[in-house]
């Protein structure tokens, strides 16, 4: 878990580095420098102070790679440094994957945010009776009351389908921690529900259906599951902070919560697929998206609405 968590924080730094880069783009004299030098000085002083092994970095404008780099060493036996072309394990980022998974089926008339989870999934069923008013909306929003995180199988060094038959026969004897929709408590099985959809749905492996709506449309060559199961590519290994032993290339089997892997510079191409119309998704998902979310809760007491967004939140790195 640990290992997991140290490699989050690489990734962390790259998309913070992305959001200066807009911040850069709004100055007047177009200038990334400030943008360049602040990313450099927080992935430096995260990798000397341990808290991360190695790191990259990308800028994209317009669609356009303004500035990428790597930090560090991906393989320190061998003295590979960390390139623009490394692979990391993204961590939670994965869940905005699984959440424009589903809006591309929401495109295709295919899922209907507010419709039950149990339309899709019948075998989906809690002690807690409560469990069939939750809707794909709250899933993907962390405002569905489910428990938290099925865990047990789901770090490890080679992909586990079962998983997410274990998520199911968990939640099976769980109860809820709210009412579905009363208020936004951060939960990763609400994304393996989600993934789950998605493989119903589409009637395929959630893997290849990024691959064929997401990953080859946006020639993301580099973007998949996890480094545990990756050959061939170059990856960046993880060493203890402690004792600097190297330690196996990870997966995380709930692919829809947190399982991808991928590059900056292949993260920028797929945030820059959000800034128009027809590079992904429909105008309608795109809006659905970017706005903000209802919250009973939250309505109650001062009736503003949750600002989570679907599957924006990265709060789980």
């Amino acid at each position: 878990m640990s290992k997991y968590r140290v490699i989050s924080i690489v990734c962390l730094c790259y998309m913070l580095v992305t959001t200066l880069a807009f911040g850069a783009a709004a100055s007047k004299n177009n200038s990334y420098e400030s943008a360049i030098t602040t990313a450099r000085s927080q992935i430096w002083q995260a990798i000397n102070s341990g808290k991360c092994g190695s790191a990259t970095a990308a800028i994209t404008v317009n669609g356009k790679v303004v500035y990428a780099e790597g930090f560090g060493m991906a393989n320190r036996e061998k003295s590979i440094p960390v390139t623009t072309a490394t692979l990391f394990n993204i961590g939670s980022i994965s869940k905005v994957y699984v959440a424009t998974a589903i809006m591309l089926l929401v495109d295709d008339g295919k899922v209907l945010l507010d419709k039950p989870v149990t339309d899709y999934l019948p075998e989906f069923k809690m002690a807690d009776d409560r469990y069939k008013k939750i809707t794909v909306r709250m899933l993907l929003n962390h405002v569905s009351g489910l428990p938290g995180t099925e865990g047990s199988n789901s770090f490890g060094f080679k992909y586990d389908d079962k998983v997410k038959q274990e998520t199911i026969n968990t939640l099976s004897r769980a109860h809820l921690k709210h009412a579905p929709g009363a208020m936004a408590v951060y939960c990763n099985d609400g994304f393996t529900l989600a993934e789950m959809i998605v493989e119903r749905v589409s009637g395929g492996r959630y893997i290849d259906f990024l691959n064929e709506r997401i990953f080859k449309p946006l020639d993301l060559k580099n973007s998949g599951i996890g480094v545990g199961d990756i050959n061939g590519k170059p990856m960046a290994l993880y060493y203890d902070p402690k004792t600097g032993k190297i330690h196996p290339p990870e997966t995380l089997s709930v692919l829809g919560a947190g399982g991808l892997s991928s590059t900056a510079v292949e993260l920028c191409r797929f945030t820059d697929a959000f800034s128009a119309t027809g590079k992904l998704l429909k105008k309608s998902s795109l809006t659905e998206m970017k706005k903000t979310q209802p919250s009973a809760f939250w309505g109650k007491l001062r009736n503003p609405e949750i600002s989570l967004g679907l599957g924006w939140d990265m709060t789980g790195l």
